[in-house]
């Protein structure tokens, strides 16, 4: 028996069958973005992520979903999963050996990196290793409630806040700080939280440019603590690392590296300026 079929029936059978390959194909990919999503969240050696990647690369449709050569995948991945894994267990490892260390420091770490400064950088790890050398370190991710709560009712020498910033804010994981106004609530927070002549460090890049800016905002908002601020970006480019002499250290009285970069605020007055 045959069967006759227009030819509009038939046009719009064939489009219904190219609709349905291309739903699927669009699934398939976003299946595989979910599985390269999926690694990120799940911290293994990195020894063991590379023996994986060689696979990944030479996985053709991966590529074409992912729209990379593999060259662009290989490094995609580096950046995005293995090396944030390592940063992070180093980090992890110098807040562990850091616990028998008399003085304490509260690291506030920003959990959003749209340039991998705070993620992706040995800097960042570097800076940990060098404050676990005389603190004893606290790390909250962010400054959300919860996170506020976890060192409720402690007192730190330093507090340090790791997350990007201009003259007049800090962007902590998407909300932007002035820490005047509606910002005076994390005021509140870092003066509870910080010892009598304590110390507050914004390793955020040009908090401590311009006669306003927001060194000044917490230093008078916090007449007991010292804040000390670059007055420049102290980090050197996307996709590079920190620029060594501009990183902060915890070892030289915690200023930072480089000519005219440290400004140091005093109850509201500039009491120092690094010209060295």
């Amino acid at each position: 028996m045959s069967v006759l079929i227009g030819s509009a029936s038939l046009s719009s059978m064939l489009n219904t069958c190219r609709n349905g390959i291309t739903s699927v194909r669009n699934t398939i990919n976003g299946l595989a973005r979910d599985l390269i999503e999926e690694i990120s969240s799940i911290i293994i050696p990195a020894i063991i992520v590379s023996e994986c990647t060689t696979d990944l690369i030479s996985n053709k449709f991966l590529r074409e979903a992912l729209g990379l050569g593999a060259g662009a995948v290989s490094y995609y991945l580096f950046k995005r999963f293995i090396k944030p894994a390592v940063i992070e267990r180093e980090v992890e490892s110098a807040i562990a050996n850091s616990k028998t260390n008399p003085k304490s420091a509260l690291m506030i770490h920003t959990t959003q990196d749209h340039n991998g400064a705070f993620s992706s950088t040995h800097a960042v790890s570097r800076v940990f290793r060098d404050c676990a050398k005389r603190h004893s370190i606290d790390r909250i991710r962010g400054m959300t409630y919860q996170e506020r709560l976890k060192v409720q009712g402690k007192k730190y020498d330093v507090i340090a806040i790791m997350a990007h910033g201009q003259s007049k804010v800090i962007n902590m994981d998407g909300e932007f700080f002035g820490f005047t106004g509606s910002s005076l609530k994390k005021i509140g927070f870092l003066s509870c939280r910080l010892k009598e002549g304590g110390k507050i460090i914004l390793c955020s890049c040009s908090t401590g440019q311009g006669d306003d800016n927001v060194a000044k905002a917490i230093s008078e908002g916090i007449p007991h603590a010292t804040v000390y601020a670059p007055s420049k970006d102290v980090y050197a480019a996307v996709g590079e690392e920190f620029d060594e002499d501009m990183t902060p250290t915890f070892n030289d009285g915690i200023l930072f590296k480089g000519n005219d970069m440290t400004r140091v605020y005093k109850s509201g007055r500039l009491i120092y300026t690094q010209t060295i």
